[in-house]
């Protein structure tokens, strides 16, 4: 059948998936070329299927079923999609077990209160976000130090395996939904709790720097603001007070904390431009 994809590079590993039950990918959707799309872009780019960055709009979805699109499939798309009436097929792909983890930054929140609701939901599209009916689950355990890194590597694995079993038998799954319930939401985490305070303990700071991973943390740096993407430390006593830079070179930044110093590579550092 005709499909179009909303996506980005989190669940890109569902795009091959789709081609090899024979479904044809009319076009996709996702965000500005970059690190977090590049994997799609390069998909419709050897595959030459139109790629959209702008936002879905209403009468383009109705165009695409109107021309013969009878599946949207979207996997961990952040903005909504006008769901035409004549669309035969509607489903989204969730990285939580479903009715728990509504919202739009659910990893942080599993690695950092709700570990039991790991996994990944295929359920029905509607025009409330994340909650329309379940179609397929499958939950995914956490390690002990699991991170945002691992945990996101976790998913773009799993994903192609539950999307190959619903597709095997697709009328069977979208016939036998099975409404959510109640459920949680969880809110989009805060600029806040994603900052590092240099007067924490360095354990609580490193932590916090695996569970955003790639996301990244921010940090006041030589008085400006700065997003930091990996990050290794050691507990140390020291001179320095917090925050001062103890060693700088083109390879590295070594900053003092309350208890240790921290390590940070040139490349996983960048400015934060306002």
């Amino acid at each position: 059948m005709n499909v179009v994809y909303f996506g980005y590079n989190l669940f890109s590993s569902c795009l091959p998936v789709l081609e090899a039950h024979g479904h044809n990918i009319v076009c996709i959707y996702t965000g500005e070329d970059g690190i977090d799309t590049d994997q799609i872009t390069s998909f419709a780019t050897k595959k030459a299927i139109p790629l959209h960055v702008n936002r879905p709009i209403a009468d383009h979805m109705e165009d695409l079923v109107a021309k013969g699109v009878e599946l949207f499939f979207s996997a961990e798309y952040p903005w909504r999609i006008p769901i035409p009436k004549r669309l035969t097929y509607g489903i989204n792909l969730h990285p939580t077990l479903l009715p728990h983890g509504r919202g739009p930054t659910p990893l942080i929140w599993l690695l950092t209160k709700y570990a039991e609701y790991s996994g990944i939901t295929l359920h029905k599209m509607t025009d409330k976000m994340d909650e329309g009916d379940i179609l397929l689950q499958q939950s995914i355990g956490l390690g002990q130090h699991e991170t945002f890194n691992t945990l996101a590597a976790k998913l773009y694995l799993e994903a192609p395996r539950l999307l190959d079993r619903f597709l095997a038998k697709l009328d069977e799954y979208y016939g036998a939904s099975v409404p959510q319930g109640e459920g949680s939401y969880w809110p989009k985490v805060t600029q806040q709790a994603q900052t590092l305070d240099w007067n924490r303990p360095i354990a609580e700071t490193l932590r916090k720097t695996q569970r955003f991973g790639r996301l990244g943390v921010y940090a006041e740096i030589m008085g400006k603001r700065m997003l930091i993407t990996a990050a290794e430390g050691s507990v140390y006593e020291h001179p320095p007070e917090p925050g001062t830079i103890a060693l700088v070179d083109n390879k590295q930044l070594v900053i003092a904390v309350a208890d240790g110093i921290i390590i940070i590579p040139r490349e996983s550092l960048s400015i934060i431009i306002a």
